[in-house]
């Protein structure tokens, strides 16, 4: 027998578009934010499999998070696309980005990375950068 405050059973397209709001809020948050900190779980893993890199937790993840936000006078993100998969917890995310450095240098990178979601919260993020020509 079913409680009547038990949730009802999402369906996947519910699914996904309840994880794509999730995804398009963790985009446009700060690095180190509240907004982020919300929406990280416990235990996520972030992958930089280019820089060789992988942080543990929330916590390491978002100090990471503060430690880019030192290295930026300005960053903007660009061309922003969100790609759901067949799985509604997978989503690809291209974008680029306009950089402003602490030194005042400018660059622009593209990005495409991988999120994951269980439970409305990311539980993984592998993202691949490099800088444009």
């Amino acid at each position: 027998m079913k409680h009547a405050h038990a949730e009802r059973q999402l369906t996947n397209e519910d699914l996904r578009r309840r994880n794509e709001e999730i995804v398009w809020r963790f985009i446009v948050a700060d690095a180190a934010g509240d907004e982020r900190r919300a929406i990280w779980d416990e235990d996520a893993v972030f992958e930089l499999p280019l820089q060789g890199k992988v942080f543990r937790g929330r916590e390491a993840i978002l100090a990471r998070g503060r430690d880019s936000n030192e290295t930026f006078r300005d960053f903007r993100y660009t061309d922003v696309i969100v790609y759901p998969m067949l799985d509604p917890n997978l989503f690809l995310v291209t974008h680029g980005s306009e950089e402003v450095l602490a030194s005042g240098k400018t660059e622009r990178n593209r990005y495409a990375q991988i999120l994951e979601l269980r439970g409305g919260k990311v539980v993984r993020r592998i993202e691949y950068h490099r800088l444009s020509d």
